[in-house]
């Protein structure tokens, strides 16, 4: 039996309207792929923290509100699957964890997670930095990170001991590297709230016979005599390294310091240098007096004899160099008052060699004039060379 046209035609909008009813919300739906927000979603492994936005689809209830943000507390509230502690999660455990507790109430759910936003994570840098302040930071950052940020350390920063503070805790860590030879610092890896202090170094004045004289900043775990003067460049050639003068305010007097040697003893008071220490690392010098024309102290050069230094001194009367006296500095350091007499004649009229005997740093030469034989004694060199080295 045909059926009536008015009823074909009532049972074809009855048809459309099902459909549309049910495509009707999947077409108006949002994608679940990536957000349209600048920030890029990031790979499956970030585990969520508080603040991130997470966006929630149950493919059977295309309609149930859909994004979440994480609470200061690190948990969400999802009206069908209540309270779920999702900070340290990642997409797929939280995935997981929903459509189990979906299952009390539905029939095999089907749950997608994505990521909708990443909370924005402040980390503070402070102290001895080029731009300190408050930085945004992504999941994995590490503290050279946030250090480059910040426009690096200014010359003063002690890299070997920069604080983290952490939660009310803190921690010393290291930005430089372990040795001159390494290429790679350990990474260390902050977290939201983190503050990173750079302390400045202990800042030590170097000057004198040095490549690069000027004020440097030392690390507090290694500052002694021998790290300054490398951060000065080292020693020229001509430097004197046995009596390098150490200042500092407190001590009631200049200390004179050995550097000659690595294994040289230091005084206690010299192990570990102090703010505002200041060391004068002097040049290799013999005093000249008596009958020379720049009578003083006179720069020795490399493999000089006395004669050598005489004549660059200027003599007045070669007459007189035939009792040239000598007091050593290793003699006025030990306390012995000893002299050594010299003619150097024989090298004059036979060009004998073995009576130029080479001098040293802290010597002191005395050549007679004709009008002053004699008047030099030895208590009267001794005491010169001391207040002109410094020595005890």
């Amino acid at each position: 039996m045909p059926v009536p046209e008015d009823k074909r035609i009532l049972r074809f909008l009855m048809l459309a309207f099902c459909l549309l009813a049910f495509t009707g919300p999947l077409a108006a739906r949002e994608p679940l792929g990536p957000s349209p927000r600048p920030q890029p979603p990031p790979s499956q492994g970030h585990r969520l923290i508080p603040g991130d936005e997470v966006e929630i689809l149950i493919v059977a209830l295309p309609d149930l509100e859909r994004v979440y943000r994480l609470r200061s507390d690190g948990g969400l509230y999802h009206p069908l699957a209540g309270e779920i502690p999702a900070s340290g999660r990642t997409l797929e455990e939280l995935r997981q964890i929903l459509e189990k507790r979906l299952a009390r109430d539905l029939k095999n759910p089907s749950v997608q997670v994505g990521l909708r936003s990443m909370a924005r994570q402040d980390v503070t840098i402070l102290g001895e930095v080029a731009k300190p302040g408050k930085y945004a930071i992504l999941p994995g950052a590490s503290v050279l990170d946030v250090l480059a940020m910040a426009g690096g350390n200014t010359p003063n920063a002690d890299l070997s001991t920069a604080v983290l503070m952490r939660g009310g805790q803190s921690q010393t860590v290291s930005l430089a590297p372990p040795d001159p030879t390494a290429t790679e610092v350990p990474q260390i890896l902050v977290e939201p709230g983190d503050i990173l202090y750079l302390l400045a170094g202990t800042q030590i004045s170097v000057v004198g016979d040095v490549a690069n004289p000027g004020v440097y900043a030392l690390p507090r775990t290694a500052c002694d005599p021998w790290r300054a003067l490398h951060a000065a460049g080292g020693p020229k050639p001509g430097a004197a390294l046995n009596r390098v003068v150490l200042q500092r305010a407190t001590l009631p007097a200049p200390v004179v310091l050995d550097l000659s040697r690595p294994d040289s003893p230091l005084p206690e008071e010299a192990r570990v240098l102090m703010q505002g220490d200041s060391l004068r690392i002097p040049e290799r010098q013999v005093v000249l007096l008596g009958g020379v024309s720049q009578a003083g102290p006179l720069t020795l050069q490399a493999g000089e004899n006395v004669l050598d230094v005489i004549m660059r001194a200027g003599v007045t009367d070669p007459k007189t160099l035939d009792d040239v006296t000598i007091i050593r500095a290793e003699d006025v350091r030990a306390g012995r008052q000893k002299t050594e007499r010299h003619d150097l004649t024989p090298y004059i009229k036979k060009g004998d060699t073995t009576v130029l005997v080479p001098v040293f740093d802290g010597d002191v030469v005395y050549v007679p004039a004709p009008a002053q034989r004699g008047r030099f004694n030895l208590l009267n060199l001794l005491f010169l060379g001391r207040a002109v080295f410094g020595y005890p």
